[in-house]
């Protein structure tokens, strides 16, 4: 989304417009390209140069920046991918979003790819369909698109506004190179590379008042790109009798969190302890819908790893679960995900029943409200009426909870 109160400066707007003129237009092979890249060249303000990458894939333009300084290199601060029309060959922002690990993942770029996760634009071009992207390299890459495609082609009449639209669009582009030129130049190279890949959000503000920096030490469900939950270290704590340095906690971030069943559950000690919930960066509406959790983190083993040789979970267990559960359900909120990798038993040599915890609250909220997500693949071993998008019942909560037995 781009902030509609941005204001855009008149040569940004012609400049706009006449890209778009030559968009509207019937392709022609090569010089179609070449008006498409001198347009976006002026528009955005950026050198545009073609190469090839060490496969000798073609990449149609790139919008690159020199380094001077260790790693020395030639960074992609975007990738341009054209296509005459749409359908006329690959989606070019599927086609981009190869050509951008084609070009990170050259040997070349080692160094540069051991001292930064590598993030750049991909600016995607079919007739005068426009999708603009961005990606970043952890693990594996990873794309996310920023707009729809977007018709570029000149009208007839009340075109004036649109021109307008769109010229804020490729402002806001324009800044964003600028800003990601100034931080390839300012990049310091880290002392430990593992540190590209974690989280950027290294902080946060309870509601107290107190203030927490931690550093990540490693993602707790492996090295898969799509895990959001990390084993993490405070490093500063401005209440050091509450929330001690070398503190562990776990991090994660959710788009959908019970924070009301989480708190619940914790102030019974069924949970670990909440410690915040909020924006991941509060001073800026950069997110979206993404939150950061921060909770207590306890060592144990989850029942998925106790029960690995298909035993039935231990009594106790099943008993601080069923408890756990006839407190949300009391006050109307369910759970939702009562499967063996959320429950954990934490070390200990009291009784099991008092160190059983509930983990994973993404699911869980009032009843009526929250919905499974969508891709749940629900199957064997799920109450009847679960499914993709469904709203979750209590009554799916016990079947889950049966199911133990």
């Amino acid at each position: 989304m781009v902030d509609e109160r941005l204001p855009v400066p008149e040569d940004v707007v012609k400049k706009t417009a006449k890209l778009m003129l030559h968009l509207s237009q019937i392709a022609i092979e090569g010089r179609q390209r070449e008006d498409t890249r001198d347009d976006l060249s002026d528009l955005l303000d950026c050198d545009i140069t073609q190469t090839l990458n060490g496969n000798q894939t073609s990449v149609d333009n790139i919008m690159v920046y020199n380094r001077r300084l260790y790693p020395k290199d030639q960074i992609a601060l975007a990738i341009v991918e054209e296509k005459a029309e749409l359908g006329t060959g690959p989606d070019p922002s599927v086609e981009g979003s190869f050509l951008y690990e084609e070009h990170w993942c050259s040997s070349d770029r080692m160094k540069l790819r051991e001292a930064c996760f590598c993030p750049s634009f991909i600016i995607s071009i079919a007739g005068p369909w426009k999708n603009i992207s961005r990606a970043i390299m952890t693990t594996a890459p990873i794309v996310q698109r920023l707009t729809r495609y977007t018709w570029l082609g000149r009208g007839i009449a009340i075109y004036d506004a649109r021109i307008w639209s769109v010229a804020r669009m490729f402002y806001a582009l324009r800044r964003a190179l600028n800003a990601l030129r100034d931080w390839y130049r300012e990049m310091v190279v880290p002392a430990n590379p593992l540190i590209r890949l974690f989280p950027l959000a290294t902080s946060c503000t309870l509601s107290g008042g107190a203030t927490l920096e931690f550093k990540y030490n490693k993602p707790l469900k492996g090295p898969d790109p799509s895990c959001a939950a990390f084993l993490v270290r405070v490093v500063s704590s401005s209440d050091p009798e509450r929330y001690s340095i070398d503190r562990r906690m776990v991090v994660k971030f959710v788009e959908t969190y019970g924070r009301d069943a989480h708190e619940l559950l914790a102030r019974s000690g069924f949970a670990p302890e909440l410690i915040y919930y909020g924006d991941v960066w509060p001073t800026q509406a950069v997110s979206g819908p993404w939150k950061m959790v921060v909770m207590e983190y306890v060592e144990g083993l989850t029942l998925a790893k106790m029960c690995a040789d298909g035993d039935v979970p231990p009594g106790p267990v099943y008993d601080a679960v069923r408890d756990a559960l006839a407190l949300l359900h009391e006050v109307g909120m369910v759970h939702g995900d009562v499967r063996f990798p959320n429950i954990l038993v934490a070390n200990g040599d009291s009784d099991m029943r008092s160190r059983t915890r509930i983990l994973d609250f993404d699911w869980a909220g009032a009843q009526g409200e929250v919905r499974y997500p969508l891709g749940l693949f629900a199957g064997n071993g799920w109450a009847d009426g679960v499914a993709d998008c469904g709203l979750i019942e209590a009554a799916h909560d016990l079947h889950m909870l049966a199911a133990w037995k």
